[in-house]
């Protein structure tokens, strides 16, 4: 907890400001968008709305799993880099981190994140990458597994994801802000089980990407 207060208080005004103008987009926007994630994105795959997009996901799947483990899609059996080959994208949106809170620091797991995410770029040079926020627990959640799912942490990890995004073709999207209560939980609202969001709400995640999309050129 104390490691995430000096994160969140050491990040300057500047690395807040990085911005973009977003526009309004159809579904039909995301059908060359590609979804790298975990369950949270199994989920979304599942209960969202982009029916035309691609997906890498994998329940339990961490940052590393990317490629030095190289983990399969659940449903395609496909690793990170075949998905990569297989066709270019023009924006890929990637959400980690909650299977790695019990691992490393906020600068170590920042580093991994981004050491992924210039892999990515290797495949895909020419990909708007969208860098979706980790998306926090439940109180009751984080008392049930405190040394498994600390929110501080999910707070601290957010604001150095932020901080290395330049608004133009690394965009950093709140989306954990959407389903977050006062206190910045995931309001018990979205969730049954403290972790996942209940089938019904995965419009809302559908909803503000559509409302956060990059103007396409």
């Amino acid at each position: 907890i104390k490691e995430a207060s000096e994160i969140i208080d050491n990040i300057t005004p500047e690395d807040n400001e990085k911005s973009y103008a977003p526009v309004k987009a159809d579904d039909s926007y995301f059908d060359d968008a590609l979804f790298i994630g975990d369950s949270r994105t199994v989920g979304l795959r599942s209960f969202g709305d982009f029916h035309n997009s691609y997906f890498f996901a994998k329940t339990g799947i961490s940052t590393n799993a990317l490629f030095t483990y190289s983990d399969r899609d659940e449903t395609t059996g496909l690793t990170l880099s075949q998905v990569l080959v297989a066709r270019q994208y023009k924006k890929i949106y990637i959400m980690l981190g909650i299977n790695d809170l019990a691992y490393g620091t906020a600068v170590s797991f920042t580093d991994e994140f981004f050491e992924a995410v210039d892999k990515i770029r290797e495949y895909q040079p020419n990909a708007i990458i969208y860098i979706q926020s980790i998306i926090g627990v439940t109180k009751y959640k984080e008392q049930s597994a405190p040394n498994t799912f600390s929110n501080a942490t999910v707070l601290a990890r957010n604001a150095l994801l932020k901080s290395k995004c330049d608004g133009k073709t690394l965009i950093y999207l709140d989306l954990a802000s959407v389903f977050s209560d006062s206190e910045g939980y995931l309001d018990t609202l979205y969730s049954a089980d403290g972790l996942h969001l209940i089938s019904d709400y995965y419009n809302m995640w559908c909803e503000y990407l559509r409302n956060n999309a990059l103007p396409e050129s």
